[in-house]
């Protein structure tokens, strides 16, 4: 991309020959983007957050930064920006001197110094905290403190690694937003690292998604989100009903899907040329029909379920269902979402159909 600010060209890392980080990734970001490395644990994400930083070195491959060959760029002259999970605050220095650290270090004045600090922590909303310990903060207050010293000394890039993952699930859905909404306004370009898929969706402008050191799918966060590129991502992504497929056929423009969930096939809408691999069914958890919907769908081909329901959760704006489904020659669990008006009861026996419009085909 011709007005990318960071380029990664073709980057391999081995640790040995049977420990590979990296093979082959290339990936560009735009300036002002926020991409988010989304991926499980050794995936590869964090070597490549440490490579683009200059604490690591790749086997192969190159970086550029406004089009800066960064091979013999150390890492105090690269100008980024780090922040990590760890909040790595010095306990012996107040907030204000923890933020103003990167700036000494810079050879900045006093009067500059107190200035930006002053700046910063009202950035991040803890304007007048300058003077008090880290021990007298909260785990979300010590993170805006890293982050203010991240951000004080204007970073070309700044680089996140897990910043919100040592908070709790509350506070974390907090920072998300403010987290986004801060790096926006600054036009900031940031590489963010997570295993965390409500985080990177929440954050990111681009997610990048890798799997064993390679990037398996990218794109804005709902396109990603509402279609995965094949079963990996699907799962990865939260999607719970990710079944087998034993046969597929075409007819009237749909595609039939034979599964062991039925005897009959699943009708699911697709144009796109099958692929010559093993093939999966993606059943979204809105999916589930029920009563004269469940008819109509069985009138224009989709088969009826049977099932029990084992176990009824309550997740706020709607009720969460897990179905034993009947009649299967192994167990088969499939998980839904309804609304809370919808009449189900944990252990009662239950009739469905699924909207072939909720199906997805993928590579398996």
């Amino acid at each position: 991309m011709s007005d990318s600010l960071l380029v990664i060209e073709d980057v391999h890392k081995s640790y040995a020959p049977a420990l590979v980080a990296l093979r082959g990734v290339s990936l560009a970001v735009v300036r002002g983007e926020i991409v988010c490395l989304l991926g499980p644990s050794g995936c590869g994400k964090t070597t490549l957050l440490r490579i683009v930083a200059g604490l690591e070195l790749p086997d192969s491959g190159r970086l550029l930064f406004a089009g800066r060959d960064l091979a013999a760029v150390p890492v105090y002259q690269r100008g980024f920006g780090l922040m990590f999970q760890e909040f790595a605050l010095f306990p012996d220095k107040s907030v204000a001197q923890n933020v103003a650290f990167g700036l000494r270090m810079a050879g900045w004045s006093a009067a500059e110094i107190g200035k930006r600090v002053d700046e910063m922590l009202a950035l991040v909303n803890l304007g007048g905290y300058g003077g008090r310990s880290i021990f007298d903060l909260s785990g979300g207050e010590r993170q805006r403190v890293a982050l203010a010293r991240s951000l004080a000394p204007s970073p070309a890039l700044l680089m996140l690694d897990e910043p919100l993952g040592s908070l709790d699930r509350a506070l974390r859905e907090s920072l998300m937003d403010e987290l986004r909404t801060l790096l926006k306004r600054l036009a900031l370009t940031a590489l963010y690292v997570t295993h965390d898929q409500q985080e990177a969706l929440s954050v990111a402008d681009r997610v990048v998604l890798m799997n064993e050191g390679r990037i398996v799918q990218q794109g804005p966060p709902q396109v990603l989100y509402d279609t995965p590129a094949n079963a990996f991502v699907a799962r990865f992504l939260g999607y719970a009903n990710v079944l087998p497929v034993a046969s597929v056929g075409r007819a009237d423009g749909m595609v039939f899907v034979q599964t062991a969930l039925s005897v009959r096939p699943l009708p699911v809408p697709s144009s796109e040329p099958l692929p010559a691999q093993p093939l999966v069914i993606v059943v979204r958890a809105t999916a589930m029909l029920l009563g004269d919907d469940a008819g109509r769908a069985a009138l224009q081909g989709a088969p009826l379920l049977e099932g029990v329901i084992t176990k009824l959760g309550f997740r706020g704006g709607h009720q969460r269902a897990e179905i034993a489904v009947s009649h299967t020659a192994t167990p088969m669990d499939l998980t839904f979402e309804a609304p809370l008006t919808t009449p189900l009861v944990e252990g009662a026996p239950i009739t469905f159909a699924l909207d072939p419009a909720g199906c997805m085909l993928l590579p398996a």
